[in-house]
């Protein structure tokens, strides 16, 4: 049996387990691991309140909508203690609904469950929902977490790119085809006296990856930067996919 409670190193919400040799906490947060002996303590602990979670990832567009995904992560976490929330589970699981209705649906549940920690299960960055969801816990002081690792959720420089190039980024202006072929149109027009070739959209792609390295030269811990190199390289690959469906028609 286990008790929810707060880890005395990091201060991250954590479960003690019963064990043969006593009461341990194990945090997945820092690491730590130790033994719990006083009944004062573990009195404590039992009036800590159970962290309630939800589950944040991908549904629409997917077989079954992930349903089975949604169920995998939902039994890992109820088995360490925790109480869940699914989306998947919500309403029977009934999916005849327009997309506004569920994504009202899961906004309220959230804010009417005290949720203290999201979990972003895998493929949540191509979700528009997710990436709503993981936006309104973060104005909400709910801590983000990975699904998949069981730890704090840290977008490394890969998934910040990714994320901003199909969904924020993407939403705003447009597939980068028809986004970098508008660019490519202004300075064929603006540099028709000095040009052999016109600019292509892969040509916009390779000049704004230029860009972002000479400011990292400049400035090489630039996040800004450092994200938007590789999410250039994205938009170059979403290009030549597109023209490649062209070619092909």
């Amino acid at each position: 049996m286990g008790f929810i409670t707060i880890c005395p190193r990091c201060k991250h919400q954590t479960i003690w387990e019963y064990t043969p040799n006593g009461y341990h906490w194990s945090c997945s947060a820092c690491g730590g691991l130790n033994r719990l002996v006083t009944l004062l303590d573990m009195a404590t602990l039992t009036e800590k309140s159970p962290i309630v979670i939800y589950l944040s990832g991908p549904m629409s567009g997917i077989p079954d909508f992930n349903v089975p995904e949604f169920t995998k992560y939902a039994k890992k976490y109820r088995d360490l203690g925790f109480t869940v929330i699914s989306p998947a589970e919500l309403d029977n699981g009934e999916t005849n609904h327009p997309y506004e209705f569920y994504l009202k649906r899961d906004i309220q549940k959230i804010l009417d469950s005290n949720v203290t920690r999201m979990y972003m299960m895998p493929g949540w960055h191509k979700s528009k929902g997710a990436n709503f969801e993981k936006h309104m816990a973060e104005i909400l002081k709910i801590e983000i977490w990975n699904a998949e690792t069981g730890k704090p959720y840290k977008e490394n420089i890969a998934q910040e790119a990714q994320r901003l190039v199909f969904n924020d980024r993407g939403a705003v202006y447009s597939h980068p085809f028809d986004d970098f072929g508008r660019t490519a149109g202004m300075a064929n027009a603006a540099f028709k006296s000095k040009l052999k070739e016109d600019f292509t959209q892969e040509d916009i792609a390779v000049l704004m990856m230029l860009v972002k390295i000479s400011r990292l030269i400049n400035s090489p811990d630039h996040r800004d930067s450092l994200v938007d190199l590789p999410g250039y390289g994205l938009c170059y690959e979403l290009v030549r996919q597109r023209r490649k469906e062209l070619e092909s028609k």
